[in-house]
């Protein structure tokens, strides 16, 4: 059908108004359709992307929640497996039931370690590796304990063997010492009378004396000694004894220790003048003497004097005078001071 345009009649006054165009409207409506799915499509990914990180991320927490899970339930296992082996080689021995004791408590430092790197996700391959080091450590320590248990064993039968011949040892120390006994015995009894024949021979060695006689004397400067019976006057006693022979003394050196007692019973004696003590071999009594005197002694009789010059003033009246050869009373006299 077509179409003609007619003009309008002049004088109508009224204006000429252009018609849409359709298609124009359409490629605007078509664009702004375009951006909008474009839009959306950008967001659907970004939503796609962030949901998909996510998964991932969640995955990997629940992956390392599993594994962190796992690694405990092996801490538990490995430890509890470890404790009872430790426990069942446990004996009577001290040493060695203290050395478990010392690696259980470093098993449970070692546990408590993992445990907290267990804890830690960031640090699960630590911890594996530190779990692996704790397999190796028990297994150590059971070679260790085994070693030690062999070697204990090992003394314990030396100590046995050596147990087995102490007691033979022992037997034989015992019938060696009741030999000895009787041997000691046997030399007590020769000792003893080894001892006695001793002190016979060294009593029979005495040198006997006689005829002992003392005088009193007055000693004057530049002159001879003059003889004084009375106390006030002596300041000198001269001792004149006998030795008589003995062929069971041998000839020698021989002291003569002089014993003067005073009327008073005291015995005279001044340590500066040689006095001293003797022993008696018989009844260990000690005895003081007033002096000691050498002489060359060739078992034959023979007279010999001494002199004891003290300085002191003599009392009056009865003095005793013994003389003694080693340690026993060989001889005694007497003499009076007016």
């Amino acid at each position: 059908m077509s179409t003609t345009n007619q003009k309008q009649p002049e004088g109508m006054g009224t204006p000429t108004t252009p018609i849409p165009n359709k298609s124009k409207g359409s490629e605007r409506i078509v664009a702004i359709s375009v951006v909008i799915g474009v839009l959306l499509l950008a967001v659907i990914g970004f939503l796609t992307y962030q949901n998909l990180s996510k998964s991932r991320q969640l995955e990997e927490k629940v992956s390392q929640l599993e594994e962190a899970e796992r690694l405990r339930l092996e801490l538990e296992d490995q430890y509890d497996r470890a404790l009872m082996e430790l426990e069942e080689l446990r004996d009577t021995n001290a040493e060695l039931n203290s050395l478990i004791e010392e690696q259980i408590e470093e098993l449970n430092a070692q546990r408590r370690k993992i445990a907290n790197l267990i804890k830690d996700r960031r640090r699960l391959e630590e911890a594996r590796a530190e779990l692996a080091q704790l397999r190796e450590q028990v297994a150590s320590y059971i070679e260790e304990i085994e070693a030690l248990k062999e070697e204990n064993a090992m003394l314990a039968a030396k100590a046995d063997s050596l147990g087995m011949r102490a007691d033979s040892l022992e037997a034989q120390l015992a019938g060696t010492l009741a030999e000895k006994e009787q041997l000691a015995q046997a030399q007590a009894v020769l000792v003893t009378e080894k001892e006695r024949l001793a002190d016979k021979v060294h009593l029979a060695s005495v040198i006997k004396v006689a005829d002992v006689q003392v005088t009193g004397y007055k000693q004057r400067k530049g002159k001879s000694p003059s003889r004084r019976r009375t106390a006030k006057n002596v300041d000198l006693l001269r001792i004149c004894f006998t030795a008589l022979p003995n062929e069971v003394a041998k000839p020698g050196t021989e002291k003569f220790f002089i014993r003067i007692i005073n009327p008073v019973g005291e015995t005279l004696a001044i340590e500066e003048l040689g006095s001293g003590t003797i022993v008696n071999p018989k009844t260990k009594e000690e005895i003081l003497y007033t002096q000691v005197a050498e002489h060359e002694y060739a078992n034959e009789e023979e007279r010999m004097c001494f002199d004891w010059k003290p300085n002191i003033n003599f009392q009056k009246g009865n003095y005793t005078v013994e003389i003694y050869n080693k340690g026993y009373l060989a001889g005694q006299g007497s003499f009076v001071l007016k």
